[in-house]
């Protein structure tokens, strides 16, 4: 992993963290949490990544012997700056998202519009129901499944709207 062979950056987000914390809990720091947006926009840490800190942190508390209330209270007090530290990805993923909808996204036509889907899926069919590992869950209606699929996929990169049915919540 990234972590294992770059010691020298383990080093310096251990440093960061030190400052971070000492600040964050009252202490003596140079950080500036002004720069806290600026420093992990590049990043594109998720709210995945931001939890999974998070977890981190919480066990290490606790292997130290920390009360399970002080842990809870330590982490609800980093909530504050998860949006400063996801910004990046909040951004990117709203501008992709905006850009699908406005028609932006161009791999539809690049793929050969819907004739293009056809094919591909009829290709994948064709692979697919000879291979034993998957054959068998699409024998019972092989085509209703594609074109059902071949929907999803056509709509998923750009392509006209074509499901006519029970939209699913999310």
């Amino acid at each position: 992993s990234f972590f294992e062979k770059n010691k020298a950056k383990v080093s310096s987000i251990k440093k960061k963290l030190l400052h971070f914390f000492s600040l964050a809990f009252g202490g003596q720091s140079t950080y500036d949490i002004d720069d806290v947006r600026a420093m992990h926009y590049g990043y594109n840490i998720s709210d995945y990544h931001f939890d999974s800190l998070l977890d981190i942190i919480g066990a290490a508390l606790e292997e130290q012997g920390v009360k399970k209330k002080d842990v809870a209270e330590v982490l609800i007090s980093l909530q504050p700056i998860r949006a400063d530290v996801t910004t990046g990805f909040t951004v990117r993923m709203e501008v992709a998202r905006k850009n699908v909808e406005k028609g932006k996204d161009q791999l539809f036509k690049r793929m050969g519009g819907t004739d293009g889907i056809k094919s591909l899926m009829d290709a994948l069919y064709k692979i697919a129901l000879v291979d034993n590992r998957i054959k068998d869950h699409l024998l019972k209606d092989p085509e209703r499944i594609k074109l059902g699929q071949s929907v999803y996929v056509t709509e998923m990169l750009g392509g006209p709207k074509q499901y006519k049915g029970q939209e699913i919540a999310t």
